[in-house]
């Protein structure tokens, strides 16, 4: 071949070579991108969904053995212990009243002031009448050791004798007389002062200042405070395991509150054939007769019983019932109340012995089967 055709021929395979070089830079960005994309991108694992429910963090305690009497709630009624209807024991008229409705009174407070001047002015008499009376018995003995001595000589007549000292002997009768008969204006006068007859609460005030009060007229009527009864009415089934003396939980306004058995009274309803009883209560001033109160008493005789803390007795799907934990899991069982001492209770429940484990904490939101977590308690 010719010489000019060779560098033709030379020229265009360079141009080739330049053509591929310049296509492999353009084609190179996206060859890298592909090479990363296997590197970048990875796809995420798809989270396997738990099976079951989640673990439950619970707290058990051990179940005991022991003998409780079967205990029932009976809804009964506060009433104040004594309530006293406050009189006047003199007369006279009201100056003055120290005290309203539904405020404490401490005992011999004064709760009415009667007008007293013409009683001070009568006291004031006899005083003086007394005063003049011991001078007069003064002077009457001094006559009388006189006319003993001259009796003694024989120098007088038994007569005279006889007229001095029965004199004298008069003088301090009528002194005695007159000092009872002061002494009994000194107590009317106290009694003008109308006081409570008991540390109480003052339920109705039954006079107004100016009124004229005669012995006997009310002024107000005051409970006694401290302490209260609650009274129930029992059937007749259960009134033989009641005694007096016994202690009883009573539950009012949410409260817990320890009280005795006072009294069973042994006259029952007809109708009902129920008794009251009354439970004697310590008020420790949140107590107003009226309010309602559930008492907690044995209606049977002790039984021997599975013993489990009281938190561990709930409620659910309409049943009693508690939890025990077994392999890990929960598990629910149907309970029978047997009766409840503190914050203890007394259950029977099938498959629960002596020494299990029963859920105390965290058992309200607890279903069976549900694998659970032991914490301690706090």
């Amino acid at each position: 071949m010719r010489l000019p055709e060779l560098r033709a021929i030379d020229a265009g395979i360079k141009d080739l070579e330049g053509y591929k070089r310049r296509g492999f830079l353009m084609l190179l960005p996206l060859l890298c991108i592909l090479l990363l994309i296997p590197v970048l991108w990875k796809p995420r694992a798809v989270q396997a969904k738990p099976k079951g429910m989640p673990p439950a963090l619970v707290v058990t305690a051990p179940v005991q053995r022991g003998v409780m009497a079967p205990r029932s709630d009976f809804v009964g009624t506060v009433y104040f212990r004594e309530i006293s209807d406050v009189s006047s024991e003199v007369t006279g008229r009201v100056q003055g009243f120290t005290f309203e409705e539904g405020r404490r009174v401490k005992k011999d407070a004064v709760l009415v002031r009667l007008s007293s001047a013409l009683l001070e002015k009568d006291i004031e008499a006899k005083k003086a009448l007394y005063r003049a009376l011991l001078a007069e018995i003064e002077k009457a003995e001094k006559d009388f050791k006189r006319v003993e001595n001259l009796y003694r000589e024989d120098s007088i007549a038994g007569q005279v004798y006889d007229d001095h000292y029965f004199n004298l002997k008069s003088l301090k009768s009528r002194r005695d007389a007159l000092e009872a008969e002061i002494e009994r204006l000194d107590i009317e006068l106290q009694k003008h002062a109308i006081r409570a007859p008991f540390d109480g609460v003052v339920l109705e005030r039954l006079t107004a200042r100016g009124e004229w009060l005669s012995p006997g007229s009310k002024v107000a009527k005051v409970a006694l405070y401290d302490r209260v009864d609650v009274v129930i009415d029992l059937p007749e089934e259960d009134i033989r395991y009641v005694k007096r003396g016994e202690p009883v939980t009573v539950t009012i306004s949410g409260k817990a509150h320890k009280g005795r058995i006072r009294s069973i009274v042994p006259r029952g309803d007809i109708s009902t054939r129920t008794f009251p009883v009354k439970i004697d209560l310590k008020n420790t001033g949140n107590l107003k007769q009226g309010m309602d109160a559930t008492v907690t008493i044995a209606t049977g005789r002790k039984v021997d019983t599975l013993i489990v803390p009281r938190d561990a007795v709930i409620s659910m799907f309409g049943r009693t019932v508690v939890f025990t934990v077994l392999d890990g899991k929960a598990k629910m069982l149907p309970a029978t109340i047997v009766g409840y001492e503190g914050l203890k209770a007394g259950i029977r429940a099938p498959g629960l012995k002596e020494g299990m484990p029963v859920v105390i904490k965290g058992n309200e939101r607890l279903r069976n089967g549900q694998p659970v977590r032991v914490g301690q308690n706090q």
